[in-house]
C-alpha cells in the first residue's frame, strides 16, 4: 500500500487571535455568528525537542499504524514545544506530561488528552472521540473505506503498469486494441475511486 506521511506543521498557539466575548441575552444569533472555527479539528503533538528517543518512538510506532495516519488526514496536525503550549490559553491546562497529544475541536474546545505513554490504540481512540464532535458520520467507517480505497488505487496502478510494459513489446494490433480498451476502462474506474475517496475525506 502507497505510504501516507503524516504532514506536521508548527504553530506558536493553536487559540484563536481574537477573544470570543460571553453573548448577552437575546445576542445568541450574533454571537454564534462570531464564534471561531477552524477548518478542521486539531492534533497537537506537544514534545521536548531534544528527547529524540522519546519523539522517535512516537513517530515510529505510535504513528505508524495507518489508521492513525490515514485519521490524521481529517486534522490539522501541529507540533508544539512545551513552552509554546503553556503559553497558548487553551492549552496551558491540557495535561501534563511530556510527550502528549491534544486534540482539539474546530470550536477550540479541548476534547481530549494522550499523555505520557501513549499508545496507537489509545491516541486513535481519542481521534475517534473529537471526530465525532466536528464532523457528520461515522470517522472510524470512514477510515477504514478510505484504507480500502488506498489499497485499490495501488492494484489499478498495478495493471496500469502491466498494461504499459505489454504496449512497450509491440503488440499485434488486435492485442493493442484490447489494451486500449482495458486501460480506458481502467482509467474510468480509477477516476471514481479517486471521486469516492474525495468524498470521503471530505466530510461535513
Amino acid at each position: 500500500m502507497a505510504v501516507l506521511n503524516i504532514k506536521w506543521g508548527t504553530a506558536a498557539r493553536i487559540s484563536p487571535a481574537d477573544a470570543v466575548t460571553t453573548p448577552r441575552e437575546g445576542d445568541e444569533a450574533e454571537a454564534d455568528a462570531e464564534q471561531p472555527r477552524a477548518e478542521k479539528p486539531f492534533l497537537v503533538w506537544v514534545h521536548d525537542p531534544i528527547d529524540e528517543e522519546a519523539n522517535a518512538k512516537i513517530a515510529k510506532v505510535t504513528l505508524d499504524p495507518y489508521k492513525v495516519r490515514v485519521g490524521s488526514c481529517y486534522f490539522k496536525c501541529v507540533k508544539m514545544t512545551k513552552e509554546e503550549a503553556q503559553g497558548d490559553p487553551l492549552l496551558a491546562e491540557a495535561g501534563k506530561a511530556l510527550p502528549r497529544m491534544i486534540l482539539v475541536t474546530p470550536e477550540y474546545e479541548v476534547a481530549a488528552v494522550v499523555e505520557g505513554k501513549i499508545s496507537s490504540s489509545k491516541l486513535y481512540a481519542a481521534m475517534k472521540k473529537t471526530a465525532k464532535k466536528s464532523y457528520k458520520g461515522n470517522f472510524d467507517k470512514n477510515v477504514k473505506s478510505v484504507i480500502k480505497i488506498l489499497g485499490e488505487l495501488d492494484k489499478i496502478s498495478n495493471e496500469k503498469e502491466m498494461i504499459a510494459k505489454k504496449e512497450a513489446d509491440d503488440p499485434k494490433p488486435a492485442e493493442l486494441k484490447k489494451l486500449a480498451k482495458e486501460k480506458e476502462e481502467l482509467e474510468e474506474h480509477e477516476k471514481e475511486v479517486l471521486e469516492k475517496r474525495e468524498e470521503l475525506m471530505n466530510p461535513e
